[in-house]
């Protein structure tokens, strides 16, 4: 008896469940339609202004002994280079090719350069070059594939620079060295 009761109970609550479904799409199938579309509110995006760079300050001293020294090894082809790229302060460095100059927005609103490029000095000869001229307070690490990060402060600019082995499959440029430049303002 107990069996049969259960049997039942089972049976009607797979029925109801099956027929709630059924029931929504023929009432639903009774609503009329009106045929006119209900109108919507344009969206309106609004653009913030891009910021402009701060004017460059001058470089120290210090700045201008490190370029000095290595003169002939800073690439400035202002073709090529953004424009309002800090080149003065934090230029690049044994440039073979450039893949990538470009100021953009931070998330908070800020003026950033991104700059990558190849070259065929070492990645030790590059790290020494930026660790110098960013001086006191660089922070130099390891980072995967032999790679080093660089990263302090040069006057007004946070810097952070990754120097890695290149890998011509991923970028197709035939260098030994890879390097990837992010310089904010702050």
């Amino acid at each position: 008896m107990r069996k049969k009761l259960i049997g039942i109970v089972l049976s009607l609550l797979i029925l109801v469940g099956a027929g709630v479904p059924i029931v929504k799409q023929r009432m639903d199938a009774k609503k009329p339609d009106s045929g006119v579309e209900t109108p919507t509110k344009p969206v309106v995006i609004e653009e913030t202004p891009k910021p402009e760079p701060k004017p460059q300050p001058e470089p120290t001293d210090h700045i201008k002994d490190v370029i000095s020294q290595h003169e002939d090894d800073i690439y400035n082809d202002p073709e090529v280079i953004d424009k309002t790229y800090p080149v003065n302060l934090i230029p690049p460095y044994k440039v073979n090719g450039v893949t990538e100059s470009n100021e953009y927005t931070t998330p908070e609103g800020g003026v950033a350069w991104s700059t990558r490029y190849g070259s065929d000095a070492s990645i030790d000869d590059i790290t020494a070059f930026y660790s110098q001229l960013i001086g006191e307070g660089v922070q130099v690490a390891d980072v995967e594939n032999g790679g080093k990060r660089i990263s302090g402060q040069v006057t007004d600019y946070n810097v952070d620079i990754i120097v890695s082995p290149n890998n011509p499959e991923r970028t197709g440029l035939n260098f030994a060295t890879s390097v990837s430049m992010a310089v904010e303002e702050i």
